[in-house]
């Protein structure tokens, strides 16, 4: 599992956590997001989103 973040805001999404707000239950890929899908925090895209190693 992997944590992406906003290269814009820093919001931070973790695959393991998911986020129950936004309805993403644990263990969800970010890869399984809608293409359109958008920060929540600041509507920059997905594919601006940078994944976290480590």
């Amino acid at each position: 599992m992997s944590k992406w973040y906003c290269s814009r805001c820093g919001f931070m999404y973790n695959e393991a956590v998911g986020n129950e707000k936004l309805g993403i239950p644990p263990n969800t890929p970010f890869a399984s997001f809608d293409p359109s899908w958008v920060c929540p925090q600041c509507q920059t895209p997905k594919d601006k989103f940078i994944e976290v190693v480590g």
